[in-house]
C-alpha cells in the first residue's frame, strides 16, 4: 500500500514500489492489430476463430455465444470481455450482434506476465466505455502525440477493467519469469530442458518436473506452443513463406512442422492463413 501524509492543507500519497507492473504501462509493450466496430450475423461462426490476437469487445447491442477451449462466453449488451489467442473454437449469433472491438498483441515479457495473473473476461461497461471505445477508433490510426498518448491512456483504463481483482495463479510461476524470458529471446533455436534448466540453475530431472507441476505441460511442449503461437501469427501477417517460418522458429523441417501445427490448430499452415486472412477482411 502506498504512503500517505498528512497536515491540514496537505495530502500526499506515494506510490508503492513496484517491480513488475512497468511492463504493463510500457507504451511499447503492446502492439495494436485493429480496431472498429462491427455488426455480425450467423455467418459469424465462418471466421471468429482464426484470430491470433487478444480481442477486448464491448457489445453495444444484441446476443451471440463464443465457445472456447475452457468455457463458454455469453456476450451480453453492456458488457465488456477481453478473449486471450488461440481460445476461440466457434460461436453462434442467431441475429445481429453489434461489437467494438480490439485486436492486439503483447510482446514476450508482457504475455509471460499474462499468464501470471488470471483476469476475468467479463466485466460491465461503466458510463465512459462506450465514449472511449468511439474515442479510440477515432485517434487508431493518427500518428501524432497527442493521438499516441490517448490511444495507449484509453487502452490501459480498459484493459484494467479485466485486472480489478486479478491475483497470481500461483506464486510458484513467478521463480519461472527468467525462463519464459529466456525462451522468448531464443524462439528461433532449438531449445532444450537441459538448457532451460541451466537458468534457475535446477537440474534437468528437478526442473522438468516443477514446470510440468507448474504450467501443466512439459518445458517441451510448451517451448512447442509458444513457437506455433508464433507461426500462427506470422501465417496472419503473412510475413513469410511456411517454408520460411519454420527454419526461423527453429523447427527441425518443414515435415514437422507442418504435422505439429495441423495437430495443434486443425489446419494446415497454408489453410491456416487462409482462413486468417478471410477473418482479417
Amino acid at each position: 500500500m502506498g504512503q500517505e501524509k498528512k497536515d491540514a492543507n496537505y495530502t500526499n500519497r506515494t506510490a508503492p514500489p513496484s517491480r513488475d507492473m512497468d511492463s504493463f504501462l510500457s507504451n511499447n509493450a503492446y502492439r495494436f492489430v485493429e480496431a472498429g466496430y462491427a455488426e455480425v450475423d450467423t455467418t459469424w461462426h465462418k471466421f471468429v476463430a482464426y484470430f491470433p490476437y487478444y480481442r477486448m469487445y464491448f457489445i453495444s447491442g444484441g446476443e451471440a455465444l463464443l465457445r472456447l477451449k475452457d468455457r463458454d462466453l455469453v456476450l451480453k449488451e453492456g458488457n465488456m470481455y477481453l478473449v486471450p489467442p488461440f481460445q476461440v473454437v466457434t460461436s453462434e449469433c442467431p441475429d445481429i450482434l453489434k461489437h467494438f472491438y480490439l485486436h492486439f498483441s503483447p510482446n514476450g515479457k508482457v504475455h509471460n506476465y499474462l499468464e501470471l495473473y488470471k483476469p476475468v473476461y467479463e466485466v460491465p461497461a461503466d458510463g465512459v466505455c462506450p465514449a472511449l471505445f468511439r474515442e479510440l477508433l477515432d485517434v487508431f490510426a493518427k500518428t501524432d502525440l497527442s493521438s499516441f498518448m490517448k490511444r495507449n491512456g484509453i487502452f490501459q483504463y480498459l484493459l484494467s477493467k479485466f485486472y480489478s481483482d486479478a491475483e497470481r495463479v500461483d506464486n510458484e510461476m513467478m521463480r519461472f519469469v527468467p525462463v519464459l524470458k529466456y525462451i522468448d529471446d531464443n524462439i528461433s533455436r532449438h531449445l532444450t530442458a537441459a538448457e532451460l534448466a541451466s537458468v534457475t540453475n535446477l537440474s534437468e530431472v528437478y526442473f522438468s518436473n516443477l514446470f510440468a507441476k507448474t504450467f501443466g505441460i512439459s518445458p517441451i511442449k510448451y517451448i512447442n506452443n509458444k513457437k506455433l503461437n508464433s507461426a500462427a501469427l506470422m501465417l496472419a501477417e503473412n510475413k513469410m513463406s511456411v517454408k520460411e517460418i519454420a527454419y526461423h522458429l527453429g523447427f527441425e523441417n518443414e515435415v514437422y512442422f507442418f504435422r505439429l501445427f495441423k495437430k495443434t490448430f486443425g489446419l494446415t499452415p497454408k489453410e491456416y492463413r487462409k482462413r486468417s486472412g478471410e477473418s482479417m477482411k
